[in-house]
């Protein structure tokens, strides 16, 4: 019986083949909708975890002491106590990083100093901020390496700059060789006996002085943390002794008073990394229990997901709206195909079919409509997506960045698509399906 339903239904389609395909169109374009959108953000998600991943982050904590602006914020982290004041908090000084290394699951502490600079190059000057790498952090350098080498010791003269810091910079990546010689210029302060480049007030003049690095090494990318922004890095200790050269080693004014009125021996942030993954929690949560803000890229991760997850039902409502058309349309189409075959419903039901076999006919019809259009829709949102992405690339990023497919359609979506398009087409053909089951036959064969 079930077979015969099927041939029926494949015929009745058949019979009005421009009809039924301009109506399974409809569904296309609904589901295409909803899978180039969904794809686009299915696609940001799996770039940003992926890089992440790759980049290692998953195993850094960020400590922060709780007066930082940034650990105001929030960012997933203990807020800071109401009753805590300046005076009163914990400083990151060099016998608390020790204390931090020496946790269980810990297998680095650094501290994170990052000063701005002019990085310049023959006649390109361009503004960055330079930040410190300790040796002990080279495997987790070298996997953002694109190209060239990273440091091999502390007082290497070596630079890494970020991707966009180097075509800033008109660098080659296959130019690299030996390094290729910077200077890195920053604004120290002097005395009265300085020649100033600007004052403020007569005791506090600000004056130009130049340091020589090679560039040696390519990151992926420029990265941003919760301890701010990085454009290049040297390591470590060549930048304890030229951070604190300059009073402008902060993105936060308020912070070079804070500074001046502790003195040395303290600083902004620690980058704390751990050896297994899973063990991230619980060494935040110890470092919280010290009286600091932790905060890591997992926690900031899952909230990714979550924006994606809003983001992806968002777009999938819209998408939505297009099927919802279609599914009108599928409607409409089988109520005129009731009014059609009113006298052959009228003599199957006469001959002996049931109520329920003239539902399941029709029933079959929307189903396969739906079905038709569901695999059209995942071909239309593949071509929609791959369009964008290369008019995006051409058009708007041009050579800023590598080309990169930035949509996924992974096999859950797609198959998510095509029942939703057959669910919603069988919805959408009830009505008309159980108005054709309900015809009284002798009506029916009157009916003209």
């Amino acid at each position: 019986m079930f077979k015969e339903t099927l041939r029926l239904a494949l015929g009745n389609l058949g019979r009005a083949k421009l009809r039924y395909f301009l109506t399974t169109c409809g569904i296309m374009i609904g589901t295409g909708a909803i899978v180039s959108m969904i794809s686009y953000a299915v696609g940001m998600q799996s770039e940003i975890s992926g890089t992440i991943s790759a980049s290692g982050l998953l195993n850094t904590i960020y400590v922060l002491p709780r007066s930082n602006p940034m650990a105001r914020m929030g960012h997933g982290a203990t807020a800071p106590s109401p009753s805590s004041s300046d005076s009163a908090e914990v400083l990151l000084t060099d016998g608390m990083v020790e204390r931090i290394r020496a946790l269980d699951g810990v297998s680095d502490a650094f501290p994170a100093l990052t000063f701005p600079a002019i990085v310049s190059r023959d006649s390109v000057n361009e503004f960055a901020f330079v930040a410190g790498m300790p040796v002990s952090a080279k495997d987790a350098m070298e996997k953002r390496l694109e190209a060239g080498e990273t440091f091999s010791t502390e007082r290497d003269s070596t630079l890494l700059a970020s991707a966009s810091l180097a075509r800033k910079l008109g660098v080659n990546p296959d130019s690299l060789g030996s390094g290729l010689p910077v200077t890195l210029t920053i604004a120290t302060l002097g005395d009265e006996t300085s020649a100033p480049v600007f004052s403020f007030g007569s005791r506090m003049a600000v004056r130009k002085r130049s340091f020589r690095f090679y560039l040696r090494g390519l990151l992926k990318e420029a990265f941003v943390s919760p301890l701010g922004r990085a454009d290049a890095y040297i390591p470590l200790e060549m930048t304890k002794a030229i951070a604190p050269l300059t009073p402008l080693t902060t993105r936060d004014p308020r912070d070079i008073l804070r500074n001046l009125s502790r003195g040395s021996g303290s600083y902004p942030g620690l980058e704390v990394h751990v050896s297994d993954m899973r063990d991230t929690p619980k060494v935040s949560e110890e470092i919280r229990s010290m009286g600091f803000v932790a905060m890591s890229v997992s926690d900031q991760l899952d909230r990714v997901r979550s924006t994606f997850i809003v983001l992806s039902a968002f777009l999938g409502a819209i998408g939505g709206a297009a099927l919802l058309v279609g599914c009108l349309g599928i409607m409409n189409v089988m109520l005129m195909s009731v009014l059609e075959r009113t006298r052959e419903i009228g003599i199957m039901k006469s001959t002996g079919a049931r109520r329920k076999d003239v539902l399941t006919l029709f029933v079959t019809e929307a189903a396969f409509v739906g079905l038709a259009g569901g695999l059209l829709g995942i071909v239309l949102g593949w071509v929609v997506a791959e369009v964008t992405n290369h008019v995006m690339f051409t058009f708007v990023v041009r050579e800023e960045v590598p080309f990169r497919r930035l949509y996924e359609i992974p096999p859950w979506l797609a198959a998510g698509a095509v029942a939703l398009a057959i669910g919603v087409s069988i919805i959408a053909g009830l009505y008309p399906a159980r108005r054709a089951a309900g015809l009284d036959p002798a009506v029916a064969l009157r009916y003209e």
